[in-house]
């Protein structure tokens, strides 16, 4: 779910960049799940089932995805279509920050490309992206720190159940797990802007 929250939430950022009628109320619905997003909201949202699809019982999408696609696939690509609106959920925060991020970057970068002849994705590419770059790595930690102790989260839901030894045991388990996920966004971050100076 990581990986697409942050595309979600930077996809979504650059739509409500645009001028265009109720753009605020846009991003105020966007944004409200941030504000109702208490442990106990979310627990009661996932009780009554309301965090998958309607669309995908009804047409048995899943039974399509693993009638077309093996177990290896179909088994995480259902996962992401049963918990979709808790992506839309997530992302408010992530949202909030590449519309920050997007607004860092000058009018007058566009404008120049445009006189230059470049289109929209060779715009997103050339010039989005890279100045998105610090954005999209503090948007990944928050994510990884997010979705590690958001208050369903099963894993931390067993480690609560456990004796006191173990879950002191536990807890040191789960924050080197969770600082292994940080170390590689930290690595490949380093990578992307070593590559970037390259480049320029």
């Amino acid at each position: 779910m990581i990986p697409i929250i942050v595309v979600f939430a930077l996809m979504v950022a650059i739509i409500l960049n645009q001028k265009f009628a109720g753009r605020t109320f846009f991003r105020a619905i966007f944004f409200l799940p941030v504000i109702l997003s208490t442990g106990e909201v979310v627990k009661e949202f996932l009780t009554e089932g309301e965090g998958d699809l309607g669309f995908m019982s009804k047409y048995n999408v899943s039974g399509l995805i693993k009638a077309n696609l093996s177990a290896t696939w179909s088994g995480p690509l259902i996962g992401i279509l049963d918990s979709f609106v808790l992506i839309l959920w997530y992302s408010g925060v992530q949202i909030l920050i590449f519309l920050g991020g997007r607004q860092t970057i000058s009018n007058s970068a566009y404008e120049a490309a445009r006189i230059d002849g470049a289109g929209p994705w060779e715009t997103f590419w050339k010039i989005t992206l890279p100045a998105m770059t610090p954005f999209i790595f503090l948007n990944m930690i928050y994510t990884v720190v997010d979705l590690f102790t958001f208050p369903t989260n099963p894993i931390l839901q067993r480690v609560r159940e456990s004796e006191y030894g173990q879950y002191s045991a536990l807890i040191w388990i789960y924050f080197l797990i969770i600082s292994f996920f940080l170390a590689i966004i930290f690595y490949i971050f380093s990578r992307a802007t070593k590559s970037q100076r390259e480049s320029a």
